[in-house]
């Protein structure tokens, strides 16, 4: 086990010790089971099964924080997906602004139409047949990145219909009439 996994379970244990869990199996002995299987090597999946969910409040996720172990494939797979939609998300936000800003300022509409989000998907396209070239398993990668860029672009769009909405503004960003109208579309559809 590395020194982190020794501090971390050390520090479970004086956790538990200082009574502020509500676990009343015999902990010492709980943690010494848990130090062990990691010790021994065996999978995280496992040393998790034979975490007592109740020793830590209800919170299952404190059992792989606090014993320093992995985070499954899937949560891995999603925290890069959610890090390769990361750039091409302040790009959306930045051009959503700059359209915001540019319909309030009077620049006729045709112009304004050529500065959206929607042309940021082609440069996205690009930017992740590069990233995602070497990748091991690439298409589940490209599949969540853009579930994740969908809704990250969308969030301002909602914000700018709340204010475009609320002050009367007229921009397009105000084309829905309720709140459950631009959530549904915008989040919901915007992936």
């Amino acid at each position: 086990m590395s020194a982190r996994g020794d501090r971390n379970v050390i520090g479970a244990a004086q956790y538990h010790k200082s009574g502020a869990s509500n676990g009343s199996a015999d902990v010492e002995t709980f943690l010494k089971r848990v130090a062990d299987r990691l010790r021994d090597g065996q999978p995280s999946h496992e040393c998790e099964r034979s975490l007592d969910p109740l020793a830590f409040n209800g919170r299952e996720d404190v059992a792989s924080i606090a014993f320093g172990l992995e985070p499954s494939e899937e949560v891995a797979m999603a925290l890069h997906a959610l890090r390769l939609a990361g750039w091409p998300a302040l790009i959306s936000l930045l051009v959503t602004i700059v359209r915001f800003f540019a319909e309030r300022s009077g620049v006729p509409n045709p112009v304004t139409f050529w500065i959206g989000i929607t042309w940021v998907a082609v440069a996205t396209g690009i930017y992740y047949g590069f990233r995602l070239v070497s990748e091991e398993r690439p298409y589940a990668l490209l599949c969540l990145s853009m579930v994740f860029l969908g809704w990250l672009s969308r969030v301002p769009a909602v914000i700018l219909w709340w204010i475009t909405k609320t002050y009367g503004l007229g921009t397009h960003y105000d084309v829905f009439s309720s709140w459950g109208e631009a959530l549904s579309l915008q989040l919901g559809l915007g992936p």
